[in-house]
């Protein structure tokens, strides 16, 4: 890579983010947080206010004064701005994890201390994803070259890395980690 990338990672939480952010830690010249802006003080919301946009771009712009070849943010909320991001960043990247619903939702569910909040919304969940992977494959549709979904299960397969970081345009020293579970999964 010859100039500064930065990548996007997202998918409808409880999918594999967290485990995607140290797939990209462990490579050379990267630096990946995970939900950087739900731990800071500009708080993204997770549908896009135009009143925030300024500050949205700034944010955006202060990572690319990183002084680092490769940098990204991994988080759910990141879906909804692709088009701001794809408005204001030149080739930015877009790596969408994919868990089964029934998997997913079991997982919201059996999230500490959450698990009773999540069980009393199941069905607002079922909607959610529907509608997270709907507008997913839309930026799929229209941006092929910068947005993809991958299944989770890549993230524990030697073909599926090299996949998800051929993508992100990693030509050389790519670095694996199997298995890579970091919130542990017990099925995919």
């Amino acid at each position: 890579m010859n100039r500064q990338r930065l990548i996007f990672g997202l998918g409808s939480g409880r999918c594999g983010t967290t485990s995607l952010a140290h797939l990209f830690n462990i490579q050379i010249n990267t630096f990946c947080t995970h939900e950087r802006y739900i731990k800071s003080k500009f708080k993204m919301p997770f549908e896009p206010i135009e009143s925030e946009k300024e500050t949205f771009v700034r944010s955006l712009f202060e990572m690319t004064n990183w002084n680092i070849p490769v940098v990204g943010d991994i988080a759910y909320y990141w879906l909804h701005y692709v088009p701001w991001v794809m408005a204001y960043i030149e080739d930015p990247i877009f790596v969408c994890l994919k868990r089964t619903k029934e998997k997913t939702i079991e997982s919201f569910i059996n999230a500490k201390p959450r698990s009773e909040f999540f069980e009393s919304i199941k069905d607002k969940l079922n909607e959610y994803y529907d509608d997270y992977y709907e507008v997913a494959e839309n930026y799929v549709k229209h941006y092929p070259e910068q947005f993809k979904i991958f299944p989770i299960t890549d993230l524990n397969d030697m073909n599926g890395q090299m996949d998800i970081l051929n993508f992100c345009g990693y030509k050389e020293d790519k670095q694996y980690q199997l298995p890579l579970k970091l919130n542990v999964l017990n099925s995919v």
